[in-house]
């Protein structure tokens, strides 16, 4: 085990600084929008962290104003948990733009795995896969430019990690525990309650695996029954009590009850698919008025459910799955078979960490949904079997050559090669994205803030109806709104026949527009509308001189 100092800080503090740096340029290069659901409703929270709330009163005619991922009845608030938005919200109020939540996520990402690498290897290692981390074409052109990302996920998972590595060592001396194991059980714990307010499943399960061997010990000799142990424990036992007694306020906030989560409202009132395989499909209570809804619901939603039944579709999450880790850290992982043979000294740790990403991305693939972030909690275990892989591969080159002089020398180029080649792969990304914008399939997410900066620079307020094509793609959703929509200039609502008088009433004293909507998602709509896929055709017209129905020439 690698004892650390206080004077080591600066190694895990680097290359947090790095990768804000980092993610800061490229958002300064490409901006980020907002572009999928979850992006709005992350923001939403932020929007009502910043000004002193945990949720707010229902809207009027806040049937019109229903979106996805949010609740409006008793509250309305995003179902998601807290910790993406807070950090949206922290960027915000110290930098003046919700994008430095993002960069400030990516530094606590890296700056966490440094930390974790710096209790089982030598502070230069340890820092060079932070600054690999720092400097990660898919995390940087991905996550650090995503307002729905991993890196909470992968920094509380790494803290998590590096706490257990700690404590493994410190727990118990002999026959009496360790008194300084308090300071690694509350980083545990402070990673346990970042996880929750971020991706409580996957850090469940994730945490779950790790920490089975180590309670199997404590349970084994009997650890738990020396005062100290409960001495040693106590910190990171109240910060999880205040952790959970949090989420008990928020969800009294936002529920009106302390047990329930919004993401469980959320599901009863307009959720179709259950969020595991293993369930059966859900009555919503709330319903679908409004097609957008029901298409995504009962269509994008239960397909994806209805494929991660089968075989055929859990193994197609699986291999997705699988090739997200790949895509971060594949030529390590490509090496584990010689890893596995060639390491004599690792191969019981490497095959422990093996095992438990195994099984971790087993019991994960019982979500049926894909995204980068689902993996999120797995990659800090991806991580260390990069680390030792790499470090038996260097150790095996010094033991080829003659001299100290040389072993050095080799071991230098060696590391700065891969950082070189990072960045230049960094770069590489990068650049291609922004000298293709093409490649970016949200430029619908361009147009509506487009023109929400349009009517914001207008005279008056303004109220937005807005009625779909039914052909519309379902994840280009115009419709979402402030933390206070009766304060904010442009409101955005749901075409209903029956509704429209009573929102116009609601929202007086506005410029009302009409907003037909249609998508280009395939080649052949983009041939015939001469716009790229990923854009909506629309139409902006003033209400009592708009069209019925979507012309040919829209």
């Amino acid at each position: 085990m690698v004892k650390v100092h206080n004077t080591d800080c600066w190694f895990w503090i680097l290359p947090g600084v790095i990768a804000f740096a980092v993610a800061a340029i490229i958002s300064w290069w490409i901006p980020p929008v907002p572009s999928v659901h979850d992006d709005f409703g992350h923001l939403l929270i932020a929007e009502t962290l910043l000004h002193g709330r945990l949720s707010n009163p229902t809207p009027p005619s806040a049937e019109s104003l229903q979106t996805f991922h949010e609740v409006v009845y008793p509250r309305y608030m995003a179902k998601f948990p807290i910790g993406t938005g807070a950090t949206l919200a922290l960027g915000k109020l110290l930098f003046g733009t919700y994008c430095a939540g993002m960069w400030l996520s990516a530094a606590f990402a890296c700056s966490a795995i440094t930390w974790m690498l710096m209790a089982h290897f030598q502070r230069n290692h340890a820092m060079l896969f932070g600054l690999l981390s720092a400097s990660h074409p898919y995390w940087q052109t991905g996550w650090s430019q995503d307002f729905t990302n991993g890196w909470l996920a992968v920094g509380s998972m790494s803290l998590i990690v590096g706490g257990l590595l700690r404590i493994r060592g410190r727990l118990v001396r002999g026959r009496t525990v360790d008194t300084t194991a308090w300071r690694p059980a509350t980083i545990i714990a402070i990673g346990i309650v970042i996880g929750i307010f971020s991706r409580p499943y996957e850090t469940v399960v994730v945490t779950s695996i790790l920490a089975l061997p180590l309670l199997w010990k404590i349970i084994r000799h009997g650890w738990y029954r020396v005062p100290r142990w409960w001495l040693s424990a106590a910190p990171g036992i109240c910060v999880l009590l205040l952790g959970f007694g949090f989420q008990g306020v928020i969800n009294r906030s936002v529920t009106g009850e302390w047990y329930q989560l919004p993401y469980r409202l959320h599901e009863e009132q307009y959720g179709v698919a259950p969020v595991f395989v293993w369930q059966s499909p859900n009555e919503p209570t709330l319903g679908h008025r409004f097609l957008e809804q029901k298409k995504f619901h009962h269509g994008w939603s239960m397909d994806a459910y209805r494929s991660g039944q089968k075989l055929s579709g859990y193994t197609t999450l699986l291999s997705n799955r699988s090739s997200y880790l790949f895509q971060h850290w594949g030529w390590i992982i490509a090496c584990s078979p010689m890893a596995i043979l060639f390491l004599p000294r690792e191969r019981k740790a490497f095959l422990g960490y093996l095992l438990a990403g195994v099984l971790g991305l087993y019991l994960i693939n019982f979500v049926p949904w894909i995204a980068t972030y689902y993996v999120a909690s797995l990659l800090p275990i991806a991580i260390l079997m990069a680390a030792l892989v790499l470090r038996r591969v260097l150790a095996f080159i010094a033991s080829r050559t003659s001299s100290d002089i040389s072993r050095l020398r080799m071991r230098q180029f060696i590391v700065g090669t891969m950082v070189a080649c990072q960045i230049c792969w960094l770069f590489r990304a990068t650049t291609a994205l922004s000298a293709n914008p093409s490649l970016i399939d949200n430029q619908w997410a361009f147009q509506r803030i487009q023109m929400t900066k349009k009517l914001e620079d207008m005279t008056g307020r303004h109220l937005v109806i807005v009625r779909y094509h039914p052909d519309h793609n379902t994840q280009h959703e115009w419709v979402f709104n402030s933390y206070d929509p009766t304060g904010s200039k442009v409101v955005w609502a749901r075409w209903a026949e029956d509704l429209n008088q009573r929102l116009i009433c609601d929202y007086p004293d506005r410029n009302v527009w009409v907003l037909d909507v249609r998508s280009v998602n395939s080649e052949q709509d983009s041939r015939e509308t001469q716009e790229p896929v990923g854009r909506d055709r629309h139409q902006l017209t003033q209400w009592g001189d708009h069209r019925i129905a979507l012309g040919p020439d829209h």
